[in-house]
Order: structure tokens, then sequence, then C-alpha cells
């Protein structure tokens, strides 16, 4: 039986039907790797992607809008000698986040020892920021002194500290919401009642902050 043979023109026929059924083949399966690696990025990207900020912790208004007035702490002082300086002035603050208002009293009294308060107002620039509260805090940590001793149940914090060369004086820093305080007493060689009589100084100037 002698074999078939098929024309060539049909061959050429069956090798291009097969091309085109394998070109259609190719371009599906491009089709599928590329659905699938757009689908994998997609997932990696929003995988990757930055969650959104939170917001900045928010604190309540400064405590303070303003300082004591010296008349408003000598009031709870009888015992003080006559007011001779008192001043107000606007001063850099360390924070530029914050505002610096500084006052100063000083009582004295020929034969007496002097009392001097200086308050450091800080106001925030952002209300609620807690920029004044900080600054105050800062303050209170960074001032120098030796032998600093804290004093519980004053103000948000206390503390007695010796300024070196000054044997005479006592010295007490403070810091209650946005104000910080230096207060000293000067001219009183005995320490205990030098120490006495600036924390009355101290307790006043806390109570009219209240």
């Amino acid at each position: 039986m002698l074999p078939t043979v098929l024309p060539v023109g049909n061959t050429h026929g069956m090798r291009r039907e097969a091309g085109e059924a394998i070109g259609a083949v190719g371009i599906a399966v491009l089709a599928v790797v590329a659905f699938l690696g757009l689908s994998a990025f997609g997932l990696y990207s929003m995988g990757d992607r930055p969650s959104p900020e939170s917001p900045p912790p928010t604190w309540p208004p400064d405590r303070y809008a303003e300082s004591p007035t010296c008349a408003s702490i000598a009031a709870r002082m009888p015992a003080l000698p006559p007011l001779i300086t008192r001043a107000e002035a606007v001063a850099q603050a360390p924070d530029p986040a914050s505002t610096r208002v500084v006052t100063s009293c000083s009582w004295y009294e020929y034969g007496k020892p002097a009392n001097t308060v200086y308050l450091y107002l800080s106001n925030s620039l952002v209300p609620g920021s807690g920029a004044g509260e900080s600054t105050a805090k800062t303050n209170f940590a960074l001032a120098p002194g030796e032998n600093v001793e804290p004093i519980p149940g004053l103000a948000t914090a206390a503390a007695f500290y010796d300024e070196q060369g000054y044997p005479e004086q006592c010295w007490i820093k403070l810091y209650q919401g946005n104000v910080y305080a230096q207060l000293y007493v000067n001219g009183d060689p005995d320490k205990a009642t030098c120490r006495a009589a600036v924390k009355k100084l101290a307790v006043a100037v806390t109570e009219a902050l209240n």
C-alpha cells in the first residue's frame, strides 16, 4: 500500500494554524503573568505605604496668662520689708515655641535680710502645644546651683540650692505650671533661719500663683 502524500499547500496551512495557536497561547500566558505581576505590586505597595501620621499630642492651655504681682506676694507676707524694686520685661525665651516675661521684686530695709523674687512666665505660641510648661520645667531642671535639695509638696517641683560664693544667701528654685521662679534671701548668716525665710517667700509665691 502506497503512503499517503499530503499536498505541499496543505502542509503550509497546518504550520500556519499551529503557529497562530502557539502565538495565542503565548499572548495569554504573558497576559496572566502581567496581571499577577501588577497584583503583586499592588499588594506590596499597599503594604509598604506609610500609615497616616498620628496627630501631635495636645495639652491643656497654659495654666497662667500672667505672673502674680509683687503686691500680691507681699500681701501674703506682712513681715516683708518695704518693696524697693519692681520690674517687668519681655525676654528671649530659650524655646522658640514660647514667649517669656520676667518679673522681679525686691524687698529691703536697712539692718534686715533682703528678699528677692524672679518670675519667668513662659506662654505657648500655639495653644495646647505644652511649650510654656515644658520651658518652665526645663528651666527648673537646668538651673545652676550647688547642694540641690528637693522640697516635697511645694509647687509642681521645688528645691533649695546654694549659690557658690554667697554664704549668707539662701535660694529656692521652683516651677508651677508655665511659671519658673528663683527666690533668695540675702544677709542672714544663720542657715536655718535663712532657709525658713526663703521657704516662706516661696509659699507666698505659690499661693499668689493659685
